[in-house]
């Protein structure tokens, strides 16, 4: 929890001035406006000072000793993680007589953020309607000074209202998809609560934007805020001036029944390694015990809605098992660390798993104790309770899901014959890996899978086979 200054508070009671948190500054006289806490930031609190310099400054970044004055004119419609429209570093100095700064956008520092021993006088001119999740006028750090005139004004500024962890949805959602088999189709009739937790690049930007967004990335060089490593491939994010991160990277399209796929609003899916973009967003998932968790009883379990991407390899030259499978890694390294935030961590707890495998010669052997941050669903839970059989048949269109435009640029693939995915488009991911294995078959390893109209099947190791294909759909519990 970040301390007050008491010193502040009693030396200075005007700090009732709308949107500014201060750290060691000393300001002159200002307007009463709208109360706002006076909050010590210290100089390294909001990390700006290991972020790169594209996250700094929506329209205007002043180098270290270089200075700037405002007489006039209007700063507007800005947007940066760290000022909005200004950022000032050390020993860099700005003035502002005049003018305006108005509908600016930022984590720290709606209109400006002072770094320590940054210089900022605000002596005249109007700062308005900008907006901060912290100080969504001025942000000063630790050993930053600002100082405020009695001419300038500042007023309508608002703080977004930071989102929780984790937001559970008041409504219900089909699990599942429908499925036709047969002629006849089939839904699950099982709704759950779905939450949204964490973030991956999940939605293609179209082709006019990915025009737009490649001449920006050509143009500008902008720093990368994150790298996600799909088997051997890689994709860097980059923060967009609309305040959206978007994922850039080469397409690995895996298409065995030459067909012509569609991302989700209708474009094709290119067929050879074109460069896109893709948006980065909430993670979807179904709450598996809903009622359970209300009651206190079971930690909070989730269920990827869809599945989020392919292309990660689980053997090793065919030979594996769940605790010693490069998917286990991926999904417990790689992934853990690239879709979740600190914070989101912290709610994650590890789950005990017992899981099937084999030695490097496959011979049977008693499941393996696993702990796991983040794991697959296993043939048994998948197919019992919600997930069981049905009228006695043995598919369950319960365990069929969607596929993101992501994961079909990453080497999986829909399966699109007549079977509609009832929330998420037309496409149904073709196959879902399992962390489970079925046996011995000619010397190779087994895995179980669900095909796309939710049957259990299973997929042999051999020579040749690429597994690769096989949709992600993560499953973990969270301590909420």
């Amino acid at each position: 929890m970040k301390k007050f200054k008491k010193i502040l508070c009693f030396v200075i009671p005007f700090m009732i001035l709308l949107g500014i948190c201060f750290g060691g500054v000393l300001p002159l006289a200002v307007r009463e406006e709208r109360k706002l806490d006076i909050r010590n930031f210290l100089a390294d609190e909001s990390g700006a000072s290991s972020a790169p310099k594209s996250q700094k400054g929506g329209a205007i970044f002043l180098e270290e000793g270089a200075t700037y004055t405002m007489n006039g004119g209007t700063i507007s419609n800005n947007s940066n993680v760290y000022g909005g429209a200004i950022y000032i570093s050390n020993k860099a100095s700005f003035t502002m007589t005049g003018g305006t700064i108005e509908k600016n956008t930022a984590t720290y520092g709606g209109a400006i953020y002072v770094a320590s021993g940054g210089k900022c006088i605000i002596s005249g001119g109007t700062i308005k309607n900008n907006s901060a999740n912290v100080a969504p006028a001025i942000y000063v750090e630790d050993g930053g000074t600002l100082t405020i005139g009695t001419g300038a004004e500042i007023l309508d500024n608002e703080i977004i209202r930071e989102k929780p962890l984790v937001e559970i949805s008041e409504d219900t959602t089909l699990l599942g998809a429908t499925v036709n088999m047969g002629g006849t189709p089939s839904t699950s009739n099982v709704y759950l609560h779905t939450a949204k937790f964490g973030t991956y690049p999940q939605t293609y930007v179209g082709n006019d934007m990915n025009a737009i967004l490649e001449e920006w990335y050509s143009s500008s060089h902008p720093t990368s805020q994150k790298t996600y490593e799909i088997g051997d491939k890689t994709w860097e994010a980059y923060a967009y001036t609309d305040g959206e991160i978007y994922a850039r990277g080469e397409n690995n399209i895996y298409n065995p029944q030459n067909v012509n796929y569609q991302f989700k609003d209708g474009t094709e899916v290119p067929t050879d390694n074109s460069i896109l973009w893709f948006k980065v967003e909430p993670i979807n998932w179904f709450i598996l015990n809903y009622d359970k968790w209300q009651a206190g009883e079971e930690q909070m379990e989730l269920f990827s809605e869809i599945a989020l991407t392919g292309n990660i390899p689980y053997s090793i030259n065919g030979k594996v098992s769940w605790e010693n499978s490069n998917m286990r890694q991926w999904l417990n390294e790689k992934f853990y660390e690239q879709a979740f935030t600190t914070a989101e961590k912290n709610l994650i707890i590890g789950t005990q798993n017992h899981t099937n495998g084999f030695t490097s010669d496959y011979d049977n052997i008693e499941p393996s104790d696993t702990l796991d941050n983040v794991y697959l669903m296993d043939d048994q839970t998948i197919q019992s309770g919600m997930f069981g059989e049905v009228d006695g048949q043995s598919y369950n269109s319960a365990r069929a899901c969607g596929i993101s435009d992501f994961c079909m640029s990453n080497y999986s693939y829909p399966q699109n014959n007549g079977m509609g995915y009832v929330s998420y488009g037309d496409n149904i991911c073709f196959v879902q890996l399992l962390r489970s294995f079925s046996g011995n078959n000619g010397g190779y390893a087994t895995i179980y899978c669900v095909a796309s109209y939710g049957i259990i099947d299973p997929f042999v190791f051999s020579p040749g086979f690429d597994e690769k294909f096989g949709g992600i759909r993560p499953v973990l519990h969270l301590n909420i």
